[in-house]
């Protein structure tokens, strides 16, 4: 397909969205439908986010920037965890890959959840 006409041409029909959706003016890399759409398990879930097996975490669902992670992460990082809630929670390294200090910082927690007040409160200016 040439993106000639693509832009100038109204969607007016099932055809002209099929032919957008699968244009390069709209998505240069196909999504597994989880990485789109994907809802990670909550309350309680018996495995946590990405474990083996495990649905990962969908655009439309958890920020982006995050989300994007999954997409570029070493495959032994498991950025989506379980909180004490049993919601899902991503986290980075604070420190560089092979350092030994295994401390994270908390990128995503589940809205409502005690780890996101934990977490709005660390990252609240401090009073003077």
């Amino acid at each position: 397909m040439t993106p000639d006409g693509l832009l100038d041409t109204p969607i007016q029909d099932a055809a002209g969205v099929a032919k957008w959706t699968d244009s390069i003016f709209n998505a240069g890399v196909p999504l597994h439908p989880g990485f789109h759409t994907g809802v990670l398990p909550g309350g309680g879930a018996q495995n946590p986010p990405g474990a083996a097996g495990q649905q990962p975490a969908g655009v439309h669902h958890y920020p982006m920037p995050v989300a994007d992670i999954q997409l570029v992460k070493f495959d032994d990082f498991q950025l989506w965890l379980t909180d004490g809630e049993g919601n899902p929670a991503a986290v980075a390294l604070v420190a560089q890959r092979g350092s030994g200090d295994a401390s994270v910082h908390v990128l995503y927690a589940t809205p409502g959840s005690q780890l996101a007040r934990q977490s709005k409160r660390l990252k609240a200016p401090i009073p003077r």
